[in-house]
């Protein structure tokens, strides 16, 4: 019989948990976070997954700005290259190890042992790819 601490032991839940953001974000990558957070089903992420999505957040927001800033002051300054692209290639190297860790990205989010979803096609794209034309409604 296996032994038992104190406390009883943890069970994962498959409720979702109330997510919040850390304190120490800033209000750009808050709002990131929750849209990363409402964008995905319910149970995707999990409590240890906090750090990592409050890095993403951040990183998004900083790459924006970074970005924002590029384009404001050109990719050239005083005939050197910018530091910002620098800074732009850094974070978006960043954020291309953390998109597929949170499963983020279509490829990572895909189970290889499942069946893969049969593709579905409208009977108007069908008729368009064929050829045809599509009347809607009649007048």
């Amino acid at each position: 019989m296996p032994r038992h601490g104190f406390y009883p032991p943890i069970k994962p839940s498959a409720a979702p948990i109330a997510w919040r953001p850390p304190s120490y974000l800033s209000k750009p990558a808050r709002r990131i976070w929750y849209s990363t957070v409402k964008s995905m089903p319910g149970g995707h992420f999990q409590l240890g997954d906090m750090p990592l999505l409050a890095d993403y957040a951040e990183t998004v927001a900083l790459l924006h700005s970074v970005t924002a800033e590029i384009w404001k002051r050109g990719p050239v300054e005083n005939g050197v290259r910018s530091a910002y692209l620098l800074a732009k290639s850094d974070l978006s190297r960043q954020l291309a190890t953390l998109t597929p860790q949170l499963r983020l990205a279509p490829r990572s989010r895909h189970d290889a042992r499942s069946k893969p979803p049969t593709p579905t096609i409208s009977a108007v794209d069908l008729a368009i790819l064929q050829g045809g034309t599509v009347t809607l409604g009649s007048t």
